[in-house]
This record gives C-alpha cells, sequence and structure tokens, in this order.
C-alpha cells in the first residue's frame, strides 16, 4: 500500500515540475518499470476471487434448489396441484396471474428493452430504478399480491406451514435463474 502511495507522489512531483523530481523519480534497482495500463487489466488473484465468488453462488443456488425439492415433496405439492378444489378459488389464479406480470416484467428489463434500445448487454439492476422508473412499483404490486394470492390458496392444505413452504419454494424457484442464465 506504501509502495503505490511513493508512486503517487513521485508522478505528482514529475508532474510538477520540480528539480528535486529527478532524485526521487529513479526506481529503486531491481524493480520492474511502471505499466500504464496495469490498472486495466486483472490480475489472476482478482480473477480466481470472481470465479470462487460464483462457485461459492452456484453452490449456495443449489443448496435452495435441493431445499424447495425437499420442501415440495414434504408438502406434497403434486399431490395438491392435482387436487380439483385448488382451482376452484379465484386466489389459485390471481396468483398465476400475478406471477407471470413480475416474471413479464423482468424479462422486459432483462432482455426485450436492451434489444430495443441497440444494446446487446442486460441492464444492470442498479439502473433499473433509473432507466424505467415504473416498472419496479409494478413488479412489485404484483409480488405482493402473488405472495397474498399463493398464500390463500394453498392455506387449506398445510394451514400454518403455507408461508414457510412458499418461501423455500420461491427462493428455490430464484435460485434456479442462475442456472438457467448464463
Amino acid at each position: 500500500m506504501a509502495d503505490n502511495d511513493s508512486g503517487l507522489t513521485r508522478r505528482t512531483r514529475r508532474t510538477e515540475g520540480s528539480d528535486s523530481a529527478a532524485s526521487t523519480d529513479a526506481a529503486p534497482t531491481g524493480s520492474a518499470p511502471e505499466q500504464p495500463n496495469a490498472a486495466r487489466t486483472a490480475s489472476p488473484a482478482v480473477l480466481s476471487d470472481d470465479r470462487a465468488k460464483r462457485v461459492i453462488q452456484r453452490a449456495i443456488s443449489a443448496l435452495w434448489l435441493v431445499i424447495a425439492v425437499l420442501v415440495g415433496r414434504q408438502a406434497k405439492l403434486l399431490d395438491i396441484l392435482t387436487d380439483v378444489a385448488l382451482y376452484r378459488g379465484m386466489s389459485f389464479q390471481l396468483g398465476i396471474l400475478a406471477t407471470v406480470v413480475v416474471i413479464a416484467v423482468y424479462v422486459e428489463l432483462r432482455w426485450v428493452r436492451p434489444q430495443r434500445t441497440g444494446g446487446h448487454r442486460p441492464v444492470n439492476f442498479a439502473q433499473w430504478q433509473e432507466r424505467y422508473p415504473t416498472a419496479i412499483p409494478v413488479a412489485t404490486l404484483a409480488s405482493c399480491v402473488a405472495a397474498t394470492a399463493w398464500t390463500v390458496a394453498f392455506w387449506p392444505f398445510w394451514g400454518a406451514w403455507t408461508i414457510p413452504y412458499l418461501f423455500a419454494m420461491l427462493l428455490g424457484a430464484g435460485s434456479a435463474v442462475d442456472f438457467i442464465i448464463v
């Protein structure tokens, strides 16, 4: 850290044009010459850190997928989805509709809008609020409606376990996106 600071002071002295800069500019013997583009290139250590973070993120996503599958099996989700009584209530259809709206907003912001504007890279999550101010409130409202509707729809089957079951399955479904999207 101190070497970077002394290099910075050497460069500022050199640009100021002082006569004493010549004596401080001399590189110590055995050191590598300064590279102007060194800040632009990533070192192998930085690349391996990014790779390690990605591996850890994938492992956590896989864990949530496994938890969601186990919760779905414990809650007998497939048996419940084949029950006709589930589809009689309006809350199930409302939950499906709200979930489709959330997914549509995500797909629109992530892939469709960048293609329309001529960009090939998806919009960064941090830029969504600035570039598309109405999309986030719509997705938030749809998420709240979906959470409420799914809870009401599955409450007769799971009772008080509905919220933890849905939470675990939601995180599992969200983690699946990590494996689908490259």
